[in-house]
């Protein structure tokens, strides 16, 4: 530092945190397919899994509900609190050999009035990264997963109940391993919400066509934004589509910020109204769902 003409030298010294595969106490597994289908005296935590306890509503094990069997884990409606649930943390998996990672899951919610819940977002943290938050992989909301459930106080009882949700990363750039986190999101600026519970079992993670998940079609769609990022307006443009969508963009809050139904090949959006940030644009089929990320300034 130099200040009319005397110069002096400073040191500081910086404390750096290194993250590693194993900081969150869970080992590295070499995988070609991870099943938890929540029976055999599944307790939490287990070598694999965890809920992190941040005074959230948490998950617990269920044992009067399940798909094909009487056993899931659940966020309890008593439990339940204007706040999100707690992170459920799945890992470490090195999916360093796979094409198409898969993330597989079952759920069971319903949807009569306004419930407490509004998404499901599955987060993920590579070796190159030290939190979840931002790193959104996939999110579903309500409708997509309470299908036809309405009753109040709900409990599945039917395998019919329960909704089967997948998403493929169809480019996997991420060295290491990988840890994987759920959480639910609260219903944004509803004070008077109905308290429901929700229901989660089978997941699995693995390589797409050994979990059955066909992504021929959707590795052929191509989704182009422009521009990104964007200031007041951007243009999504999608090739190889051929057939009708749903297109639904929310910020890294779950919050929805537009939701249309189209066949159209090319989609126009204003976002001069959205505040600067990061927004998942997700364009699902019955085929799957495909999610990209747009930018606005």
């Amino acid at each position: 530092m130099c200040y009319q003409g005397a110069c002096d030298t400073i040191y500081h010294n910086i404390s750096i945190s290194i993250f590693d595969a194993l900081s969150n106490g869970l080992p590295l597994v070499e995988i070609d397919e991870y099943n938890e289908d929540f029976e055999n005296n599944f307790s939490l935590p287990t070598e694999n899994m965890f809920a992190v306890e941040d005074g959230s509503t948490t998950w617990q094990l269920c044992d009067f509900a399940g798909y094909n069997s009487d056993h899931c884990i659940y966020a309890p409606a008593e439990t339940v609190a204007m706040n999100d649930t707690s992170i459920l943390v799945l890992g470490n998996f090195d999916l360093t050999a796979m094409t198409d990672p898969t993330f597989k899951f079952k759920v069971a919610v319903t949807k009569h009035n306004q419930v407490n819940w509004f998404t499901m977002q599955l987060l993920f943290r590579d070796l190159c990264s030290t939190t979840f938050v931002g790193n959104i992989w996939a999110q579903w909301d309500l409708i997509q997963m309470s299908g036809d459930n309405l009753t109040a106080n709900f409990i599945p009882t039917e395998d019919a109940q329960w909704q089967h949700l997948s998403t493929t990363m169809n480019v996997w750039n991420m060295a290491g391993s990988a840890e994987f986190a759920l959480r639910l999101i609260k219903s944004p600026g509803m004070p008077d919400v109905t308290p429901e519970a929700f229901y989660l079992d089978d997941i699995q993670i693995g390589e797409a066509a050994v979990l059955g998940v066909n992504t021929a079609t959707l590795n052929e769609v191509e989704i182009n934004i422009y521009p990104n990022p964007a200031d007041d307006f951007a243009t999504i443009r999608l090739n190889g589509l051929g057939e009708s969508y749903t297109m639904r963009i929310t910020d890294m809050t779950g919050r929805l910020m537009l939701e249309e139904k189209s066949n159209r090949n090319t989609i126009g959006i204003h976002t001069h109204e959205w505040p600067a940030g990061v927004y998942v644009i997700s364009i699902s089929t019955l085929k799957g769902t495909i999610n990209k990320k747009l930018v606005v300034r």
